[in-house]
């Protein structure tokens, strides 16, 4: 956690996918600048909800994991443009 929040001010890119993590630390959301997350391809079964501090998130990906849902704030994160979520156990959005 603390590595990746230390980099919250200049980290743009962060591609986590192929990395069997069934969990995202919570850190994410104070990454201000991050404007593509990749997360393809792991076993996650949430996001956490302070995702939606990631004001500039332009590009989100989550396929292949086992998210049953997405934080109900993800329709705050204004900048994004491109949510990629297939194959996870999604009921709805």
């Amino acid at each position: 956690g603390p590595a990746i929040g230390a980099l919250s001010g200049t980290l743009t890119s962060l591609v986590l996918s192929h990395n069997r993590m069934s969990e995202l630390d919570p850190v994410i959301g104070t990454l201000s600048r991050l404007e593509l997350l990749d997360v393809r391809h792991n076993s996650l079964a949430t996001l956490p909800a302070p995702i939606v501090g990631c004001r500039r998130l332009k590009k989100l990906h989550v396929d292949d994991n086992a998210l049953v849902e997405l934080p109900a704030a993800i329709g705050d994160l204004c900048a994004l443009v491109l949510l990629t979520a297939s194959r996870n156990k999604l009921a709805a959005l």
